[in-house]
């Protein structure tokens, strides 16, 4: 028996050890958590970062799963503000590891997806930023989903652009503009909008598709959504296709809608003369 209070005495301060650790450690993250949101008030994001995300660690590990997810939000959302900032000072590799390591904390808030997506596309990786975009059309039907997928018919649009704006541009040219907008649609997903639909008509016309270019024309009437100056050139595009299939009077109904900015002119004379 007189072995046993030694041992009692000891078992005791060894769980009072215990239960000490365990309250420190809470006060801890609590206390980081508050750096961090005076940081933040500060204005000091990067400090506030580093604060929010000991704070996550410590509270994951004492059990605060409440504070634990609300300091991974504001780390996600402190990233998206620092990697925008290196991001604007073409510091392209930090901004990546910043928005990637927002992801990491919170991989629900979009922007910093979007943001990751820039840099990429910044840093000459086009094939690599192309799937990132695709990644957040894919999680989010938000305003920054809508923005990537923007991002993505811009970019083939520019290139299908470029190709159709040629004078006289060869079968082979027109072929490689449909094939652009094909990837837009098939590889990543993307509905194309009126400007998309004009390209392919372009390419359309060039490879003498004139049917198909008409169809192509009255698809991209139907989703327009700017003004008349900007539509006018699907309907002159139309009304050329038309004429040059031989069905004049058809031509002349569409030029008569192309007679806007730019198009006034010459669709008034093709008008005239057909």
């Amino acid at each position: 028996m007189k072995n046993l209070v030694p041992r009692f005495v000891l078992l005791s301060f060894v769980l009072a050890g215990l239960f000490s650790v365990s309250a420190n450690a809470q006060d801890e993250y609590k206390e980081e958590y508050n750096k961090a949101l005076e940081a933040q008030k500060a204005k000091n994001y990067t400090l506030a970062y580093t604060h929010y995300e000991k704070a996550a660690q410590m509270a994951s590990a004492a059990g605060d799963e409440s504070i634990a997810q609300k300091s991974h939000v504001m780390c996600a959302k402190l990233a998206k503000v620092n990697g925008t900032a290196q991001y604007k000072a073409e510091d392209y590799a930090g901004a990546l590891a910043t928005f990637e390591a927002g992801i990491a904390h919170e991989p629900k808030y979009m922007p910093n997806l979007y943001m990751k997506g820039l840099t990429q596309k910044a840093m000459g990786n086009t094939d690599e930023a192309l799937g990132t975009f695709l990644a957040e059309t894919k999680g989010s039907d938000n305003k920054t989903g809508r923005t990537a997928a923007k991002a993505i018919r811009s970019h083939f649009g520019a290139q299908a652009s470029a190709i159709v704006s040629k004078e006289n541009i060869s079968g082979a040219e027109a072929d490689q503009a449909l094939a652009l907008l094909d990837e837009l649609q098939t590889k990543y997903e993307q509905t194309p909008d009126a400007n998309s639909l004009f390209y392919r008509g372009l390419a359309l016309k060039a490879k003498a598709d004139y049917a198909s270019c008409v169809n192509v024309m009255d698809s991209a009437v139907d989703i327009h959504r700017g003004g008349n100056t900007d539509k006018a050139k699907l309907f002159f595009t139309k009304g050329e296709c038309l004429m040059m299939a031989g069905d004049n009077d058809a031509a002349k109904i569409a030029f008569g809608k192309a007679k806007f900015g730019s198009y006034a002119k010459p669709a008034q004379h093709f008008i005239e003369t057909l």
